[in-house]
């Protein structure tokens, strides 16, 4: 099954639409890298992350290659926030995979780098 990798603002905007469940019922496994979770759902109530876990979201803990990955691709884009860089270092790392954003510099560099990447429109 191939896998999405979400950043923050396609969840949050999910939420706001009432659409977690159903985006947790596509036919992909989602995932997203830890940090995102931790330090980017600030405004999710514990009961909302608690649909996002038992909907099957994945935390992915990125080693110290991706970190320094992300580090790399925002000191050279620094536009971007270093919770996209690590998205990208995530989605980069897994083959095939799906990255998931609201962020058009961030899609272009995706893009740039031949990975796949859509928006939220897209999941919807």
């Amino acid at each position: 099954m191939r896998i999405i990798i979400s950043d923050s603002c396609c969840l949050i905007d999910l939420r706001k639409a009432d659409l977690l469940k159903a985006f947790l019922s596509l036919p992909y496994d989602i995932a997203m890298p830890n940090t995102l979770y931790d330090e980017e759902l600030l405004r999710f109530t514990d009961q909302e992350k608690q649909i996002l876990l038992d909907g099957g979201l994945k935390l992915l803990d990125l080693p110290g290659v991706q970190v320094g990955r992300a580090i790399e691709l925002q000191t050279n884009c620094p536009a971007l926030s270093i919770h996209d860089c690590l998205a990208f270092a995530a989605a980069e790392n897994i083959p095939n995979s799906i990255l998931l954003t609201g962020d058009g510099r961030l899609r272009s560099v995706a893009n740039d780098h031949q990975i796949e990447v859509h928006g939220v429109l897209w999941a919807i």
